[in-house]
């Protein structure tokens, strides 16, 4: 016996036809990303929804995502999965039945991931699903200055959100070594943020986290112009410096960008090679699966609905084949030009924007080739 099950034994198979590049022979999403609700609970300055246009908003609606369409999803996918992500749009803890999906997901054997603003983790069944069933946890916080913080996400108590934060790390000390509890801090970086994050990175070690990765605002015509740090790349680089400098110190990992060189401000699209369109599959919370977390894919690029055919029939259907050939021959679509996973010095702010992008594309939009 060497030790493995057949749930192991489907996932490293999976692994290694990843790894040969052999994206479309017999394997299935090593990673599921969720989105459980469209709404969330607070009202981030910096949020992508504030630049949808009203029929996109009411497009998106109030969705849940029905737990016996995720039991269906988990059945036929989750044997194949490495990591299973709740994330992407709303809060996915104001889920009905945010224990009971994440239960399922653990019992499944796959890694479970959950992305949070923070704000209830202080209920008790939601810290308990998290207590119980989730490995890593990521919570959104840009800085630990409780007013400055307050103002980027409004409505959230910060407070609490430390409290909560502490009694996690107790109950993380308490899991067997074989199965930790990870938290990270995801920081988005702006004007008002950026001072912050040295004492940010010192202040998460502090309290027990065990990683920081920051990433720069996505702009959006309703986001304030002079937030971008592409406007104050020289600040941007000293304080970026400074956490780094501190994160050594300290011994906190961490995920920074990289500071700004000059020259270095467009995308080399001919460098870039899409992984997510290979590995990783998004079911918002209407059954909808799109191939990436853009703000546009999931109407510019839905490439079906679980609802009407199996998530086997739409990874190796005639839209995600396409999407892939497409990619592979470098022949990128628009929202992929300022995609900041292709270029870590791209200044969204200079390039098109969601508001622009719906005006000269009326909703709904599609490529007439599907």
């Amino acid at each position: 016996m060497n030790g493995f099950d057949s749930h192991q034994i489907r996932r490293l198979t999976n692994q290694k036809l990843f790894e040969q590049g052999d994206s479309f022979q017999g394997n299935m999403p090593l990673c599921l990303r969720f989105s459980l609700m469209e709404d969330c609970n607070l009202h981030c300055t910096m949020c992508q929804r504030a630049a949808l246009p009203s029929p996109c908003r009411e497009a998106l609606g109030h969705a849940v995502l029905d737990f016996s369409l995720y039991e269906t999803i988990a059945a036929e996918a989750f044997l194949y999965a490495q990591k299973v992500s709740f994330e992407i749009a709303g809060e996915p803890t104001l889920h009905p039945r945010f224990k009971d999906i994440l239960a399922l997901a653990q019992d499944a054997g796959v890694q479970v991931e959950v992305w949070s603003n923070g704000s209830t983790l202080s209920e008790p069944l939601v810290g308990q699903a998290i207590r119980d069933h989730c490995d890593l946890l990521v919570l959104s916080v840009d800085t630990l200055d409780q007013a400055t913080l307050e103002s980027i996400r409004v409505g959230l108590d910060s407070h609490a959100l430390i409290h909560s934060i502490r009694d996690l790390k107790t109950a993380a000390a308490a899991r067997p070594p074989e199965r930790p509890l990870r938290l990270t801090i995801n920081a988005t970086l702006m004007k008002q943020t950026i001072a912050h994050l040295p004492a940010l990175v010192r202040e998460a070690k502090a309290l027990g986290i065990d990683e920081i990765v920051a990433g720069h605002i996505g702009f959006f015509e309703s986001t304030p112009a002079d937030e971008s740090l592409f406007l104050h790349k020289n600040l941007c680089n000293y304080y970026l410096e400074q956490a780094n400098a501190v994160a050594k110190q300290v011994g906190m990992t961490v995920s920074l960008p990289p500071l700004f060189v000059e020259g270095k401000s467009s995308a080399d699209l001919s460098l870039f090679r899409c992984a997510w369109v290979n590995h990783t599959a998004i079911l918002l919370a209407d059954g909808t699966v799109i191939p990436c977390c853009h703000a546009a894919a999931r109407f510019r690029l839905p490439m079906g609905n679980v609802r009407q055919a199996p998530l086997a029939d739409i990874w190796y259907g005639p839209k995600y084949m396409l999407l892939r050939q497409t990619l592979e021959h470098h022949a990128y679509m628009p929202c992929c030009h300022d995609c900041v996973q292709n270029n870590p010095f791209m200044d969204v702010r200079q390039s098109w924007s969601l508001e622009s992008f719906w005006k000269e594309h009326p909703f709904p939009l599609e490529d007439p080739r599907w």
